[in-house]
């Protein structure tokens, strides 16, 4: 059988970031990183593949709530922000987001599913710009 119909998980890298694209082979379930830049799996919209960061005023003053949002129908992993010069005079929950020098280690690399949302309250003297820097992301083909 051809090595293409062993395959039924994918991932599919979106161009604003860094990320790893993923081949589960369905026989043997195993993983392994795609290094044949020719291959042209299944892919879904672009657009799927993002995660959303949601930011609004908490009501206190120069407090915001951060949400992330996996609204793709994968499941996301390793996420990473861009947090230089990100700061935050209370503390938050490192099982939420830990800064990690200029990037914020999103849930400790583990996968946030599908639908998945996660939130964290930071203060400081202005909004923060945060940004996706880099993921991971597995999708089953259709």
């Amino acid at each position: 059988m051809p090595r293409s119909s062993q395959v039924d998980t994918i991932t599919i890298p979106p161009p604003s970031f860094n990320t790893k694209i993923l081949i589960q082979n369905k026989k043997t379930n195993h993983h392994h990183l795609d290094t044949k830049p020719n291959r042209k799996p299944k892919t879904c919209g672009q657009e799927e593949y993002k995660l959303t960061i949601h930011q609004e005023p908490t009501g206190a003053p120069q407090e915001w709530s951060v949400t992330l949002i996996n609204e793709t129908p994968c499941v996301i992993w390793n996420v990473k922000l861009d947090c230089k010069e990100f700061q935050s005079r209370i503390d938050i929950d490192p099982k939420v987001v830990m800064k990690q020098g200029d990037l914020c280690v999103v849930k400790g690399g583990q996968r946030i599913n599908s639908q998945e949302s996660l939130r964290f309250v930071y203060a400081w003297d202005n909004q923060f710009p945060f940004k996706l820097a880099e993921q991971s992301i597995a999708c089953k083909s259709i």
